[in-house]
């Protein structure tokens, strides 16, 4: 005892020199770290005056950013860095504790089992399990300790909180648990949020959540974790409906105020604390080593990838699911519950906590701890495993004893000194790419070394303000295009990358455009109509009564970027004849106060009868002062709301103004209802001026339908569908607005039936109408005019031909609309259009001709196209009975991009260090030479190299000669 005293001091000396160096070093890395995320914005000046090679120490706004990985308050480096110093001075201090001896001073004294640990940002303990007090004090099943076990009061959840299952703690100290509040299938949990005081703030019904994503089945316990970047997870393990197939199922958390959402992902994300400094991370796998053996596990890693790593391979043998923890040098702590098979007729002990090294291999140097078990159930032996420190874990569970000292429920196990830190490496970089206005790009970066690890991104040598995660997320606008690179650190060094650049490329014309992602869409039907609100939210109206996850009968409203409107539901009002009919909204339109007018096959609205047609508030909800009369049968096919809030009705279907049984005049195919909703009886459509209507006779005489109308110009109609007005011309009409509804002479169609060139024997079917801002229109259907065949014409405001393309040989077009260049979309069921390849979507030209830079061959929509509009920017939006466009996946309704002339750089040219490169977006068959000179002046200019273009991007490279200036020319041959 006398040499222990004599020699204690100068450790413990030793020792707190060691622990000042380590802050000295974290405070010079904080000061380096800090000064470059918190400094202010760059101006022109100085973003040209920085030395070639510096960082700028700035901000810079980045307008692509993707906000998802923020949405948290984060503590970033300056927390990291702290809990770093932390914990590198506790373990300096404790590091004359033998590794697996027990820390004395640690005991929270629990009275029952512990199940779930986490740690929260400020080094406070989240405990849950069966317990009933701590210390003496009341907690029912959770709790929170500070760092050293004591209790902390001032957390006091209710004393009827359920069994809690699983448990992380945010940045901002909120505690996520799952619960046992809910059964479903073999089970599903409640989540909810608790406040830093433990007061319950809000809750996730995990049993409809994972209903709406189409399972049936469950096994095992929620899992909730803390990714990488800080955000909650939740996993479960369950069957798909109608498949033998299990599967694991993920969820991204979001808690924004009292409201908390989940969100489905396809990513397998594992949570931060299994993830070793280079990426890879452990997971629990089990094997049938022999028929006697048939539950035996085994640990294996990964990559970022799913790949495995085939140096890595642990044999557990049977036991229950075992808990890992993950030092600071990459060693893991395995707690195992059952026999442990080693190596073959080695010990199996039961109930031990055991260390493995890097590769794998047992770790000699930290001993077997034996865990006595508690009333014999091994299973609760050893529940959780956490390190809290680099030199200290904490270990829950059921056990009475460890290594035969007394302690139960919670104890704290020394590890000893961690294995000295290696500085960062980067195993893989971040690579350049090409992506699409509007795309999302991820960069992510492989690094190597111990953690705790520090990321920076940086965007042309400018940090980016909160971008502190191994991976980046961008929204591809023209601005975003440039060099992105990555500084990672460790308190032993740093690593950068080589910069990866992102290039913007121009969007082809009618690509799928990804900033428009509807989801799962129309996910039981299809989309007949669509309408463009002024804010640029959509209206949708289809056969669906489910759209994106969520209930809609044929009515829905989307916002700018796809998603639903959720405050926007007319489905909530009961919009169908019975529980199981469903809505079919055919037509679409919209007063200028915002009102909505919707038509179709509906019954009834709550408890209103209305027959095929209804008008909605803004909001969605029922205008009860539109007493629209039934229409029969009832087929709506086109709405037109006019500028004095009356309402233009076609369809096939018969209105009658009864003056009783026998005395009533009836209007067919295409009526006006006042502003209230009533039948206009001054408004008599007449087919010529010799026809006239009386009581009980036939003003217009309709055959077929209305298909399609437009307002042509001040007081004109035009209508088109599969009627014949007795005169010139049939099925396509302009017609007045004036209460006599008298038909526009001077404009004269000639369209006939292809079997019948004088319009004998019938009529033609129209299906498809669009109008030009020039006066121009076109139609679309079966029909001839001017003794050519085509299933497309273009017309004049006089009635003249305009322009036709080449015969169709697929001519179900059912959907048309002009673009504010002229240029004609055609939407339909198709695989040619002219003499090009086009599957159910295209463009002409004003010639009529088949424009060849829209779409492409055996690409576009896999399904009817049925309504076409275009927006303000020259986008298009397209909704029917498609699935996928352009083999992506989209349900009913996609934007495409328009012009396809997007911005676009010819040539980007590039510095650095003595390397000048220029990429360039090639043409096929053209040949491009670069050039240099010394001068302006200089009649001679040296070849640099040539490269062939082949439509792609090629990148041009020259090492300087070191002339202090040098000048570069492009030839295109």
């Amino acid at each position: 005892m006398g040499l222990e005293a004599l020699h204690e001091p100068s450790v413990r000396s030793r020792r707190g020199d060691e622990a000042d160096s380590l802050k000295s070093k974290i405070e010079n890395r904080k000061s380096k770290i800090g000064v470059r995320l918190l400094t202010s914005a760059p101006t022109v000046d100085d973003r040209h005056a920085r030395p070639e090679g510096s960082r700028a120490l700035h901000e810079p706004t980045h307008p692509s950013l993707s906000q998802e990985r923020n949405l948290y308050p984060r503590r970033g480096v300056w927390l990291a860095l702290f809990q770093a110093a932390a914990a590198c001075v506790a373990s300096a201090q404790g590091a004359g504790d033998p590794p697996g001896s027990i820390d004395t001073g640690f005991d929270p004294k629990v009275n029952g089992q512990v199940t779930h640990l986490a740690l929260g940002p400020d080094g406070k303990i989240v405990i849950a399990g069966n317990f009933t007090s701590v210390a003496g004090v009341a907690r029912k099943g959770i709790a929170r300790l500070d760092a050293n076990g004591v209790l902390d009061q001032s957390f006091a959840p209710s004393t009827n909180s359920p069994t809690v299952l699983s448990l992380a703690v945010l940045g901002d100290q909120r505690v996520f648990v799952a619960t046992s509040q809910f059964a479903f299938a073999s089970r599903a949990e409640r989540v909810a949020a608790l406040s830093p005081s433990g007061s319950e703030e809000a809750t996730l019904d995990v049993q409809s959540l994972l209903t709406s994503a189409g399972f049936d089945s469950f096994t095992g316990e929620s899992r909730l974790a803390l990714l990488a970047d800080g955000t909650p997870a939740l996993r479960f393990y369950g069957r798909r409906t109608g498949t033998a197939t299990y599967e694991t199922a993920y969820f991204v958390l979001r808690l924004s105020g009292q409201t908390l959402t989940a969100t489905a992902t396809n990513l397998a994300a594992e949570p931060a604390s299994l993830r070793q400094s280079t990426g890879k991370f452990i997971t629990t796998e089990t094997e049938n080593f022999s028929p006697r053996d048939p539950t035996s596990y085994v640990l294996l890693r990964r990559s970022e990838g799913g790949f495995i790593d085939k140096s890595f391979r642990i044999m557990l043998g049977p036991t229950t699911i075992p808990r890992i923890a993950i030092q600071t040098d990459d060693r893991l702590l395995v707690g195992l519950t059952g026999p442990i098979s080693i190596a073959p007729g080695g010990p199996r002990p039961e109930g031990t906590l055991r260390r493995f090294r890097t590769d794998g291999a047992l770790d000699s140097s930290f001993p077997t701890l034996v865990f006595g078990v508690l009333s014999g159930r091994l299973e609760e032996n050893i529940a959780a495993v956490v390190m809290q420190t680099p030199d200290k874990a904490l270990i829950a569970g059921g056990f009475n004893s460890v290594r035969n000292i007394a302690r139960a429920y919670l104890v704290r196990v020394n590890l000893g000194e961690p294995q000295p830190p290696t500085p960062p490496s980067l195993i893989a970089g971040p690579e350049s790419t090409d992506a699409l206005p509007g795309q999302t790009t991820v960069f992510k970066v492989n690094p190597a070394g111990t953690g705790p690890l520090f990321y920076q991104w940086f965007f042309q040598d400018n940090p980016l303000p909160g971008q502190t995660n191994a991976t980046l997320v961008l929204t591809n606008t023209p601005a975003s295009e440039g060099d992105y690179s990555i500084e990672v650190e460790n308190l032993a060094g740093s690593a950068q990358s080589a910069p990866a650049r992102l290039t913007v490329v121009p969007a082809p014309g009618g690509g799928v455009d990804p900033s428009f992602d509807p989801g799962t869409g129309a996910e039981d039907g299809q989309v007949n109509a669509l309408l463009r609100e002024p804010d640029g939210r959509v209206l949708v109206g289809g056969t669906f009564t489910r759209f994106n996850g969520l209930p809609r009968n044929g009515l829905v409203r989307l916002n700018a970027d796809g998603s639903v409107d959720t405050a926007f539901d007319a489905g909530r009002a009961n919009l169908n004849a019975a529980p199981t009919a469903r809505l079919t909204v055919e037509a679409l339109a919209r007063h200028s106060d915002g009102r909505i007018v919707f038509g179709g096959l509906l019954q009834q609205i709550g408890e209103t009868a209305r027959t095929n047609i209804y008008r909605l508030h803004p909001d969605g909800t029922l205008d009860s002062s539109f007493q629209a009369a039934p229409a029969h049968p009832p087929a709506i096919m086109s709405l037109l709301a006019l500028p004095d809030d009356r309402v233009l009705v076609g369809g096939t279907f018969n209105y009658t103004n009864t003056r009783g049984i026998f005395f009533g005049d009836t209007f067919r195919n295409l009526v006006r209802l006042t502003e209230d909703g009533k039948l206009d009886t001054a408004y008599r459509p007449q087919a010529s001026a010799s026809q006239s209507g009386s009581g009980g006779g036939v003003p217009w005489t309709l055959p077929g339908n209305v298909r399609a109308m437009a307002l042509s110009g001040e007081n004109k109609l035009l209508v088109a569908g599969a009627f014949e007005p007795r005169g010139l011309g049939s099925s396509f009409a302009r017609l007045f607005l004036e209460s006599s509804g008298t038909r526009d002479g001077t404009f004269q169609p000639r369209i006939y039936l292809p079997t019948d060139e004088i319009g004998r024997g019938g009529v033609p079917a129209l299906t498809a109408m669009a109008l030009d801002s020039s006066g121009d229109s076109a139609i679309a259907g079966g029909f001839l005019v001017a003794g050519a065949s085509s299933g497309i014409a273009r017309f004049t405001e006089t009635g003249l031909l305009a322009g036709l393309p080449q015969p169709t040989t697929s001519p179900g077009v059912t959907a048309l609309t002009f673009q504010s260049d002229g240029k004609l979309i055609v939407g339909g069921f198709f695989t040619n259009l002219g003499n090009a390849s086009r599957r159910n979507l295209g463009r002409l030209n004003k010639d009529g001709s088949v424009d060849e830079s829209f779409g492409r061959a055996n690409g576009g929509p896999d399904g009817q196209v049925l309504s076409v509009i275009v927006d303000p920017s020259g986008a298009i939006l397209i909704g029917g009975k498609f699935v996928s466009v352009d083999g992506v996946a989209r349900r009913g309704i996609a934007r495409l991009y328009g012009s396809g002339k997007t911005y676009r750089e010819l040539l980007r040219p590039r510095l650095q260090g003595a390397t000048f490169s220029a990429s360039v977006h090639t043409l096929a068959g053209k040949r491009y030479t670069l050039e240099r000179a010394e001068s302006l002046r200089s009649p001679i200019l040296a070849k640099v190299t040539t490269l062939d273009g082949d439509g792609g991007l090629k990148t041009f490279s020259d090492s300087l000669p070191g002339e202090d200036q040098i000048f570069y020319r492009l030839r295109i041959e």
